[in-house]
């Protein structure tokens, strides 16, 4: 064999040319291809296994702390579904369960047209599911995030349909506990949407969220919520009240560098005055955004249907 460079004869077995170090080629090796097979998640082929008779599972859409979330599409009736599912252990995990049970009987409880409807509750082969509409859309967070503050009569609209929501979950005795941007879901046609119901708690229930636990995203949460102490309707009235005060201007009415720094905000620090960052707010709705804000339950609206209607009747130009 000899060099393909420069055509110096090269010993049998030699890896490079002793002339000009040019790598060699024996002509009868044989070069093998080795097909490494890509390997799906686990958890994603035990779904389609396991609800193989109802759904056919297309992808991942996100994981949370408690379940992964997945989109389908429900055989026979052809609709796109959201399929939020327990992996089998979660479920081993104390109480872990038992929330997800209760969340999904909370959510199917609930029909407005402001909320996501839960379509279907289960448990096949492990895996403990429900399956909700699918939201063609955006949730609020990524609005604002790439927006900032909004238009006034959007910030009214979308205040307005999330307390018709919430009126309708409180008046059957659910309590959200969550309400952010996050878990506020902008369809396509522009109609607004609750979401994730998952550390909700129906007001008569005190087994599985006793007092003393601090449920709830720091930056939203009610005084009483931050103390742990039982919650109602007024404690979801001030989360709107902080996500109206973000959607108008773009920021959240209290920050700090710590979770305490942001808690003691929420017991003693007024909120800001919006005007001073934005002009041209209704009289009426820094009114409801002020009165939602209250330090204290009582003084906030009796009942989240009173709030959503002074909402609809904000003058608009």
């Amino acid at each position: 064999m000899t060099c393909a460079k420069c055509g110096v004869p090269v010993s049998d077995g030699a890896a490079f040319c002793a002339s000009c170090g040019t790598a060699t080629r024996d002509p009868t090796a044989v070069t093998l291809g080795i097909a490494i097979a890509r390997t799906e998640d686990p958890l994603l082929v035990a779904v389609r296994e396991g609800l193989a008779s109802y759904y056919v599972i297309e992808k991942e859409l996100g994981r949370g702390g408690m379940a992964v979330v997945y989109k389908g599409k429900e055989k026979g009736l052809e609709r796109e579904v959201a399929i939020k599912v327990l992996p089998p252990e979660m479920a081993l995990q104390g109480g872990t369960a038992d929330r997800f049970r209760r969340e999904a009987r909370l959510a199917a409880s609930l029909e407005h047209q402001n909320i996501i409807p839960v379509y279907r509750v289960g448990e096949e082969k492990n895996l403990i599911y429900m399956a909700m509409k699918f939201v063609r859309g955006r949730s609020l967070d990524a609005i604002l995030e790439d927006q900032g503050a909004l238009p006034v009569p959007v910030v009214v609209r979308i205040l307005a349909a999330a307390a018709s929501g919430l009126a309708h979950a409180h008046e059957h005795n659910v309590v959200h506990r969550d309400i952010k941007g996050a878990n506020i879901l902008i369809e396509l046609d522009g109609r607004p949407l609750v979401a994730d119901f998952g550390i909700a708690r129906a007001m008569t229930e005190n087994s599985l969220t006793a007092s003393g636990m601090v449920i709830g995203t720091p930056n939203f949460m009610s005084p009483e919520q931050c103390g742990g102490s039982k919650v109602g309707p007024q404690s979801d009235q001030y989360s709107l009240g902080i996500l109206g005060f973000q959607m108008l201007t773009g920021q959240l009415p209290f920050e700090a560098d710590s979770i305490m720094g942001i808690i003691q905000h929420h017991y003693m620090t007024p909120p800001p005055d919006i005007r001073t960052v934005r002009d041209g707010v209704p009289e009426e709705l820094l009114a409801i955004l002020y009165k939602a804000l209250e330090k204290k339950p009582e003084n906030r609206y009796q009942t989240t249907q009173e709030m959503a209607d002074y909402l609809d009747a904000v003058p608009l130009p």
